[in-house]
C-alpha cells in the first residue's frame, strides 16, 4: 500500500465530501457528511476534522494494525 492521505471538501453550507488522496495520484471519494443547513459552516468544519481523524485512525488499524 503507498502512503495516502485524508481530505475533505466543502461542496456547500450543508454537503462535505471526504476523499482518500494516495501518492500515486489515485484519488478515492470514500464518504459525504451532510449537515443542517443552519448557517453554520464553522461548525460542520469542526465536524468534519473529527471524521477525518476517526476514519484515518480506522485505515491505519485496518491496513498496518495501529492504532
Amino acid at each position: 500500500m503507498t502512503g495516502y492521505r485524508l481530505e475533505y471538501k466543502i461542496v456547500n453550507e450543508d454537503e462535505i465530501n471526504l476523499y482518500v488522496l494516495l501518492k500515486n495520484g489515485h484519488t478515492d471519494h470514500v464518504g459525504i457528511i451532510r449537515c443542517p443547513k443552519d448557517g453554520q459552516l464553522q461548525d460542520n468544519l469542526i465536524l468534519a476534522n473529527e471524521i477525518k481523524h476517526a476514519f484515518n485512525k480506522r485505515m491505519r488499524k485496518s491496513l498496518w494494525g495501529q492504532i
